[in-house]
């Protein structure tokens, strides 16, 4: 989806907005982005290889499948390649779940969410 951002007010889209429509999913205050960006760079360095090639192909799939749920089907099968051990990832989907991964406040906090059942 492409969105254009031009300098015509009427055109601008404030970050609760944005969040409402799903175009992000935060939005931090300049001094907190430094952080946040060393944080998620340190994360994604910290998986293989195989791992964030099969992110690339997973959104790269879901972004040209042409619908929601054709997208995630194929997000499902790039990443259900590169786990070895299915069923603990099966149970560990379920704990996050279960504990809130899938709220507001879960998708807000998504990698503490998820980290709280590792």
């Amino acid at each position: 989806m492409a969105v254009s951002t031009t300098s015509n007010p009427a055109h601008r889209f404030d970050a609760e907005t944005a969040e409402r429509y799903g175009w992000i999913n935060r939005a931090l205050p300049p001094e907190e982005l430094d952080g946040f960006v060393e944080t998620l760079a340190r994360r994604i360095a910290a998986l293989r290889p195989e791992q964030i090639t099969a992110a690339k192909a997973a959104v790269g799939a879901a972004a040209t499948s042409g619908s929601l749920p054709a997208g995630l089907g194929e997000e499902s099968r790039a990443l259900g390649g590169v786990y070895p051990a299915p069923d603990a990832a099966v149970e560990r989907t379920r704990a996050a779940v279960a504990a809130g991964a899938q709220t507001r406040e879960g998708e807000l906090d998504r990698e503490a969410s998820l980290d709280r059942v590792a």
